[in-house]
């Protein structure tokens, strides 16, 4: 967790998003990237005044921030900021690739509707979109240490010990102890892979498995608040029925929320 990044919209929930992202800097010892993005179509003409004036208003802003939050930084970590003329979410993913970082932090709305919170946004398109790990804020909520994390898996199948890499160095450094949470089917005849218990060996960790829940959102949310979780840990997978959440069908919109900060982590590849 040396390279973090964090867009913004200079909106109040990407600021709240930022605090979060300096804390678990100050933590790491981590450097961050305050990313703006504004976009301008074909810069010609009058459009070149255009660009120049969002891009030296976007440049005020970020000073703004910088210089609001620079006191708040330990002496091992950094705060970098630049603004770039880019489609938003296309932007932040090429960022990220070419600047490697461990995890990109973003806030998001306080709506509990998923086409409220996600579709359309530039957080979901992240989401399904970058390669590296995602943390979302939910709007307003305070940074404090992961005491506890739940994993929440819906597949028996092996996946690699690198996928929750992220989630290991997290639970490893904050002594947290990890909830796996099991969404099994109906069908369903095995229940968590035994690779879990290896991966997972030397932390505080214990297995729990839910059933036929007929509403996802609701048995995640309902598990993470009984357990007073500080961290909700998702992996998305093609073809897993769990990635739907992300990728709702017109006909199902199903609604998802998390009341903690969601950290998806993407499939390798």
């Amino acid at each position: 967790m040396k390279r973090l990044l964090v867009p913004t919209d200079f909106s109040e929930n990407a600021e709240n998003a930022l605090k979060f992202a300096i804390n678990l800097a100050n933590h790491f010892e981590s450097k961050i990237y305050l990313l703006s993005v504004y976009q301008v179509h074909s810069p010609t003409g009058s459009l070149k005044d255009i660009e120049r004036f969002l891009k030296e208003e976007n440049e005020v802003q970020l000073s703004r921030l910088v210089k609001k939050y620079k006191t708040a930084l330990f002496h091992d970590t950094s705060l970098d900021a630049m603004t770039i003329n880019g489609y938003t979410v296309s932007t932040i993913v090429n960022f990220a690739g070419q600047h490697d970082v461990d995890l990109i932090i973003m806030g998001t709305q306080g709506s509990s509707a998923l086409h409220e919170i996600f579709i359309g946004s530039n957080t979901v398109g992240v989401i399904k979109r970058a390669n590296k790990p995602i943390l979302a804020i939910p709007s307003g909520f305070k940074y404090k240490p992961f005491k506890k994390i739940v994993l929440a898996l819906d597949e028996s199948d092996h996946f690699p010990k690198e996928q929750i890499a992220p989630l290991l160095a997290l639970a490893k450094s904050y002594k947290s102890k990890i909830l796996v949470y099991h969404i099994a089917e109906p069908n369903e005849e095995k229940g968590v892979s035994p690779s879990i218990n290896e991966y997972l060996n030397g932390l505080d960790y214990s297995i729990h498995e839910n059933i036929g829940i007929s509403n996802i959102n609701e048995g995640i949310n309902a598990f993470v608040e009984r357990n007073e979780a500080d961290m909700l840990c998702m992996i998305t997978r093609k073809r897993r029925f769990l990635e739907g959440i992300f990728n709702p069908s017109v006909t199902r919109k199903e609604a998802f929320n998390s009341p903690v900060p969601l950290l998806v982590l993407r499939e390798l590849k």
